[in-house]
Formats: C-alpha cells, sequence, structure tokens
C-alpha cells in the first residue's frame, strides 16, 4: 500500500522475518499526521509501536499485509493471528518459516447465511491475499470450505443464544377489535372488545364487603 488512505480502518501485517503479527488501526487525523499505532498480537505481552513520519516504502519491506479487520472469522483469529503457540513454535523452530507464512496465507472467506435456500453462501473469497472464486476450486476443496463456514456460523450463533429467552407469548394478552369468538352452541359470536372496554373504564361502581355484626351498624347510621 502506498498511502495511507489506502489502508483499511482496522487491519492486521506481519513482520516478514520475526513472524510478529501486528493489528493496526487507522484513523482520519493519522492520514493527516502520517503517523501508525500498532499493537501486536501473537506476542507473550502485547506491545506497542509509534510511527511518525512513516516512509511506507521502508514499512511494506519490512511487513507484510495479511487481511482487513472486516473480513477475518473467528477461528482464523484464534488459529493463527492470536495464536502465541504459533510464534512460539516458528520463535524455536519447531515449525519452518514456510509452514509459519503458508498458514498465515490461508484462505479468507466472507459468507452469509441464506434464509431463502437454507445454506451458507460466499460473498467474497481471498485465497493468498487474492481474488477467488469458489468454481475454480475442487469438489473436496469446497467441501471442506463449506464445512469450515458452518462450523463457524455456528460458533457465532450459539455464542449470541440466550438460554433464559422465553419466546412464548400471552396470546390472550392483545385479542384485536372485533374478534371472533365460538360459544358452548359452537355458534360465531362477533366480541366488541374496544367496547368491553370503554365500559369498564367508565365503570365507577364498587362493592364494600363488611362483617355480619357490623352490617346492623352501618344500617343505623344510614336511617339516623
Amino acid at each position: 500500500m502506498k498511502n495511507l488512505k489506502d489502508f483499511p480502518e482496522i487491519s492486521y501485517w506481519v513482520n516478514k522475518n520475526s513472524g510478529t503479527i501486528h493489528h493496526i488501526m487507522i484513523h482520519n487525523d493519522d492520514i493527516v499526521r502520517n503517523k501508525i499505532h500498532t499493537s501486536t498480537c501473537n506476542l507473550r505481552y502485547e506491545r506497542d509501536y509509534f510511527y511518525s513520519n512513516v516512509d511506507l516504502n521502508k514499512f511494506n519491506k519490512s511487513y507484510e499485509f495479511i487481511c482487513d479487520g472486516a473480513e477475518i472469522s473467528n477461528d482464523f483469529a484464534a488459529s493463527v493471528l492470536f495464536n502465541k503457540q504459533l510464534k512460539f513454535d516458528l520463535k524455536w523452530g519447531n515449525i519452518s518459516k514456510e509452514e509459519f507464512f503458508n498458514k498465515i496465507k490461508e484462505s479468507l472467506a466472507e459468507y452469509c447465511y441464506s434464509s431463502l435456500n437454507n445454506c451458507i453462501k460466499v460473498v467474497e473469497l481471498k485465497v493468498d491475499g487474492k481474488f477467488h472464486r469458489m468454481n475454480w476450486m475442487g469438489p473436496n476443496g469446497r467441501d471442506k470450505l463449506m464445512d469450515e463456514l458452518m462450523s463457524d456460523y455456528d460458533y457465532v450463533m450459539l455464542g449470541q443464544r440466550d438460554d433464559d429467552y422465553d419466546s412464548e407469548i400471552d396470546l390472550d394478552r392483545d385479542v384485536p377489535d372485533g374478534e371472533i369468538e365460538v360459544d358452548s352452541s359452537d355458534k360465531p359470536v362477533v366480541v366488541d372488545y374496544l367496547e368491553e372496554i370503554m365500559w369498564a373504564d367508565s365503570d365507577t361502581s364498587c362493592e364494600a364487603t363488611a362483617p355480619i355484626d357490623e352490617l346492623d351498624h352501618l344500617v343505623s347510621i344510614g336511617a339516623a
């Protein structure tokens, strides 16, 4: 990327030598001031770096763009971007540099769930950071990708589920005006609920109760 304006608002980059992955956020004032603030993702302790008067030519020589922050899946974030064990394995030679960067360049897919077809549909697909199409993949590759997307979808949806939520409604709570009921003779009866409600609101009668031994006292007061 030749200009800070080309940077996504949130993006992930990897140091080509060390394998350290950086999270970068770009704001309008950063573009004006030509500065970058990065924070590490896969180190044991998070580190912050501030670059002013950025020379993007040098920056691009040291860092490689991984993905737009809006495009990552939870699985890719956990297994690659924030995977401290993966970085540890690279540092101590448990995996080669080639294996490490192959994991980083895994395919990224933006998808949605179609309510019309009841299935996952891929909106955009990238492989090794480049545009790709589903019909360019073999049957096994397509099946594997769809299984991974379905697993990610289930993970996201289950994470949003509220076990205390009750979707049952009170069907007698909001009965519309003019609802047709059926009486004991199974003949339809049209009920004007609005009229009944207005009558209930205008009814000022009340019912008073008292013990029997107090009734004579109340009557005598009235007679007096």
